[in-house]
C-alpha cells in the first residue's frame, strides 16, 4: 500500500538537499563558534553567512535575525518580552491563533494582562478595522498570525501593520504556516516575525525570530551573549545550516512551486464538491496555496481521519486532549461553525513534494469512504 502524507502544516519531510547540508556540516564543522580557536571561528563563519543568507531572502538585515528552536520558543520570546516587562498591558489577538500564541497570552492574563482576542467570523481572518476599533492607549501588542494553519486563511498583515505603524505599537507576525508556501515582503509596520523550520522542509528543532533592532526585549532564554544577547545558550549550528539551506531553495522553488500547490489543491476541493454531496470549505476568505480544510456532513472527522490512516493517507482533524480522544477544532468553533460541521471537518495539507498521483488517489478513496459511511449511516 502506498503512503500518501497530506499534513503538511503539521511538519514536513526534510528535502534531500538539506538533509546533506545538515550531513555535511555535522561531518565536518563540530567547534563551538563562541570559541576563538580556528575550530569555533570555522563555525562562527558558517554562522555568520547562514545568517547573511537568510536575511538577503527576507530583505532584512542580518542583525536582526535570532535562531531559536521553533516557532514556538521565537513567539514567546517576542510576547513575554514585551508583554510580562509591561504588564499590566493591553494586547490584541485573535480567537484564532496557534496554542503557541493563545495559550501564552491566556497565561498571561493571570498575570495582569489585558488581552482582546477578536473573533475573525467565517472569513477565517481578523480585519484591519477590527484591529484599529480594538486599539486602546496601553495597547502594548498586536500578535497575529500571516496564515492560519488549519484553514489557510491569510490575515490582511500589510493593511494591519500599516495601523500598527500609525498607532506606533509593536506588531509581532506568526509566520510558520507562510514561509515555503508563497512569497512575501515583511511590512514595515511589522515589529517582528517567526517562522519554524520544520514547516518548510527543513529539521525539527531549529527556528528563526526577525526582531527590529528598534523593538527592545527582555530575554526569554538568559546565558551567554549569543544571537546579540536576545538568545542565550550555544547555536545548533547544524539546525542552522539546515534551515538556511531549506530557504536557499525557496529562491528557485517559489513561484513554481506555489503554482503547483494551487492547481492540486483546487483539484482536490472540486472533484470531491463535485463527486459528493454535502461537502464545505471552512474559511471563506482568501487562503495560502497548500491548505484546504473541507467539513463532510454527516460524517464524524475522527472516524474519517483514522479510516484514511488505514488506507495510508494521512490528515489531520482538531487537537488532541488530555484524554487522547480527538476534539472539534478550537479554530473551527471560534470563527462560529456549526460544532456539527467542525466535528466533521478534516484538514489536506500539501507540500511542494505532493503528486497529481497522490491528490487523484486521495480523491478516489476519500469518495469512497464517505459513500460507505454514509450508506452505514442510513441503515
Amino acid at each position: 500500500m502506498k503512503q500518501i502524507y497530506l499534513d503538511n502544516n503539521a511538519t514536513t519531510q526534510i528535502d534531500v538537499r538539506v538533509r546533506e547540508a545538515m550531513e555535511s556540516e555535522l561531518r565536518e564543522f563540530y567547534g563551538n563558534p563562541s570559541s576563538v580557536h580556528s575550530f569555533g571561528q570555522a563555525c562562527r563563519k558558517r554562522l555568520t553567512q547562514a545568517r547573511h543568507s537568510i536575511a538577503s531572502f527576507l530583505q532584512v538585515k542580518a542583525n536582526e535575525l535570532v535562531f531559536t528552536s521553533g516557532g514556538t520558543e521565537s513567539l514567546n520570546m517576542v510576547i513575554r518580552g514585551l508583554v510580562e516587562a509591561a504588564a499590566p498591558c493591553h494586547v490584541i489577538s485573535s480567537s484564532v491563533e496557534h496554542s503557541a500564541v493563545y495559550s501564552t497570552l491566556k497565561l498571561l492574563e493571570e498575570s495582569g494582562a489585558k488581552v482582546d482576542f477578536i473573533p475573525p467570523g467565517l472569513s477565517g481572518a481578523v480585519t484591519p478595522a477590527a484591529v484599529k476599533a480594538a486599539l486602546r492607549p496601553n495597547t502594548r501588542l498586536i500578535s497575529l498570525m500571516a496564515v492560519n494553519n488549519e484553514t489557510g486563511v491569510k490575515t490582511d498583515i500589510e493593511g494591519i501593520a500599516e495601523i500598527a505603524k500609525e498607532a506606533k505599537v509593536p506588531f509581532l507576525v506568526d509566520g510558520v504556516a507562510l514561509l515555503g508556501k508563497e512569497l512575501f515582503t515583511i511590512p514595515s509596520g511589522v515589529s517582528a516575525m517567526c517562522f519554524s523550520g520544520h514547516k518548510f522542509h527543513a529539521p525539527k528543532g531549529i527556528g528563526l525570530a526577525f526582531i527590529r533592532n528598534s523593538l527592545k526585549l527582555r530575554p526569554l532564554i538568559t546565558g551567554g551573549d549569543q544571537e546579540y544577547g536576545r538568545r542565550g545558550g550555544t547555536e545548533n549550528i547544524p539546525g542552522i545550516i539546515a534551515m538556511a539551506k531549506a530557504i536557499e531553495l525557496l529562491s528557485t522553488e517559489l513561484p513554481q512551486a506555489e503554482e503547483r500547490m494551487e492547481m492540486l489543491r483546487d483539484r482536490l476541493e472540486s472533484e470531491l464538491m463535485q463527486r459528493l454531496d454535502g461537502v464545505s470549505i471552512n474559511g471563506k476568505g482568501p487562503r495560502v496555496v497548500n491548505t484546504s480544510n473541507l467539513s463532510f456532513e454527516g460524517v464524524e472527522g475522527e472516524t474519517l481521519l483514522t479510516t484514511l490512516d488505514l488506507e495510508g493517507i494521512a490528515v489531520s482533524h482538531g487537537s488532541a486532549c488530555s484524554s487522547g480522544a480527538l476534539e472539534p477544532s478550537r479554530i473551527l468553533l471560534n470563527m462560529g461553525i456549526d460544532p456539527k460541521i467542525a466535528q466533521s471537518s478534516i484538514r489536506f495539507s500539501l507540500s511542494r513534494f505532493t503528486t497529481l498521483e497522490e491528490i487523484n488517489s486521495c480523491i478516489d478513496v476519500v469518495v469512497r469512504l464517505i459513500i460507505k459511511m454514509r450508506k452505514s449511516l442510513v441503515r
